[in-house]
């Protein structure tokens, strides 16, 4: 009798205490959060940031270019790629100069983790291979790696630490062993018209959308180019017209994406954007009511279904919508004048977005934590992560150190629907669970740690 007193009590008692948990993070999403400044001019305002590479919440890797490079038509034999990196959020920045690059440009970085990673460069000249180059010890070094087919120019891009993929033009190249060796993709149809290009706009962060095997492009003439495949077949869609410049691309989930044309080859800038929306992966596009402003950058918020942020040159501020653009109503998430020209999140949630003002100095901004005004948000408040996020069944919890944790999940009345007691697995099944959003507590070593997920089918 007097352990069926302490365990009512005890489970009323953690029933009272998620419900003020969960009270405090509903009001928590009253309050807009904002974009906040992490580094005033981290680099000289000749330089700007054309790639940005965030593995988690800690650690970013950056890539910068001398705006002048940009009047060379051969390239400049003594342009020297920059690039910053931070491992503690944000807190400080390394700088690196690749001078085993000197003379070259980059469109785009791509790291796994503080140790390696790798930039694609361009030397505009017809007869360079673009190679990319390679760290492995944090930038401190760089290998140059030649890519078969001139493939290496434009958009790097890893789907694990193995698979990769760079394109450059109509050259694509695949690497199945992390990068050291590239293979061309033959047999892909991945052909551009003439004059068509790859659209690129400074930072390329928002240029190409992925997934786990999915790879989507547009180009300068109104088409969108995609693989379903990791770059082995391609297909092509006209979605614009062929003087739209489809420069903003982003993935709401496998089969729902969204394109972005903020001008046209022809009458330069539109002061309302338009945009594309696929449902069905791809294979049908419709336009939808144009933007209220002129987009250029595009990024969709891990942890959500729709939630997304735009950036531009022409409109100061970091637009967010929680609604996707069926219907958006757009919140102003940055309270300076700065235009933004990339933003990235991490798997988590933390944004990292690059911007400049109206004297041309950069800044690197911060979105620390993950807003929604709908219950479909379920990572709101959360300090660790939850994955996948909606799950249909498997719920991942990571223990890297496979320490002793006592794992308590509740529902959104407050009940307790599963508890785990002094387990050190990291892999749950919640499969029979009801759809909902559930309240998930870890409790290990003294610490305590809490989050949500969605239980959707």
């Amino acid at each position: 009798m007097k352990m069926q007193t302490n365990q009512f009590f005890y489970l009323n008692g953690l029933k009272v205490f998620i419900i003020l948990i969960m009270l405090i993070i509903n009001l928590s999403v009253v309050y807009a959060q904002k974009w906040e400044i992490i580094a005033d001019k981290p680099v000289p305002k000749n330089l700007g940031f054309h790639g940005v590479s965030v593995v988690d919440d800690n650690i970013v890797w950056m890539a910068a270019n001398d705006y002048p490079i940009w009047g060379y038509s051969n390239g400049n034999p003594d342009h020297t790629i920059r690039v910053v990196k931070t491992i503690d959020g944000g807190k400080n920045w390394q700088h690196f100069d690749v001078v085993e690059a000197k003379g070259r440009i980059t469109y785009e970085i791509f790291a796994i983790d503080s140790l390696t990673a790798w930039i694609t460069t361009n030397k505009f000249d017809n007869t360079d291979k673009t190679p990319i180059f390679k760290t492995t010890d944090g930038g401190r070094t760089w290998r140059q790696i030649e890519i078969a087919s001139f493939a290496g120019g434009n958009i790097i891009h890893f789907f694990n630490s193995q698979e990769g993929i760079v394109i450059n033009g109509s050259n694509v190249a695949l690497s199945n062993d992390g990068g050291e060796t590239w293979f061309s993709n033959t047999g892909m149809k991945y052909a551009l018209k003439q004059n068509e290009l790859l659209y690129l706009y400074s930072s390329s962060t928002s240029k190409a959308a992925f997934s786990d095997s999915i790879v989507v492009v547009g180009t300068n003439m109104g088409r969108i180019f995609f693989s379903k495949d990791r770059g082995q077949n391609w297909q092509t869609k006209q979605v614009g017209t062929v003087n739209d410049v489809m420069t903003a691309i982003t993935m709401l989930n496998d089969n729902q994406w969204i394109a972005i044309s903020p001008g046209s080859r022809s009458q330069g800038d539109y002061v309302n954007s338009k945009v594309f929306q696929s449902y069905n992966g791809g294979s049908t596009w419709s336009e939808s009511e144009r933007s209220k402003y002129s987009i250029f950058h595009i990024a969709r918020l891990p942890g959500s279904t729709n939630t997304i942020f735009t950036g531009s040159f022409n409109d100061a501020g970091i637009k967010m919508s929680t609604s996707g653009f069926d219907m958006p109503t757009w919140l102003e998430t940055l309270d300076q004048q700065l235009y933004c020209y990339g933003i990235a999140f991490s798997p988590n949630g933390t944004g990292y977005a690059v911007c400049f003002d109206d004297a041309e100095e950069n800044f690197i901004l911060k979105w620390n934590n993950v807003p929604s005004n709908t219950d479909e948000n379920a990572q709101v408040a959360s300090d660790f992560l939850l994955f996948p996020n909606p799950t249909a069944g498997t719920l991942e919890i990571p223990n890297p150190l496979t320490v002793h944790r006592n794992i308590t999940i509740i529902d959104a009345r407050g009940a307790l629907v599963l508890k785990f007691l002094n387990t050190t697995i990291s892999e749950f099944n919640i499969a029979h669970l009801s759809n909902g959003v559930y309240v998930v507590m870890v409790e290990s070593e003294g610490s305590n740690k809490i989050g949500r997920v969605i239980k959707a089918n």
